[in-house]
């Protein structure tokens, strides 16, 4: 897989840049029982606002070294390969299971 090592990249920045700041962080800090310090969790909406906001500011704000200095929007706005539409029943199909699996505990 050709893109992996560039999506493990980005993992990694996503976490480096946000996900280590917030409350109740896996590896964040810990009492002398080795539990997560008590804060307050994220809902899920929450979570959904602050993500949304770091996901434009990585795309349309952030230069990437790899990008020369610029910034994806500015990437992608500058390509002139054309986007493919496609029909609602073909992308619904793209992301159906391929098979089934039971999921325990």
């Amino acid at each position: 897989m050709r893109s992996k090592g560039k999506i493990e990249r980005f993992n990694r920045t996503l976490e480096d840049e946000l996900l280590r700041g917030l409350p109740r962080w896996t590896g964040g800090p810990r009492d002398v029982r080795g539990e997560l310090a008590h804060e307050a969790a994220l809902t899920l909406e929450y979570f959904s606002i602050v993500f949304a906001d770091y996901i434009e500011r990585y795309n349309e704000h952030r230069p990437h070294e790899g990008l020369g200095g610029r910034v994806p929007l500015e990437v992608w706005r500058g390509d002139s390969t054309p986007v493919e539409r496609i029909p609602a029943e073909r992308a619904r199909w793209m992301l159906k299971a391929r098979e089934t699996k039971v999921v325990n505990r």
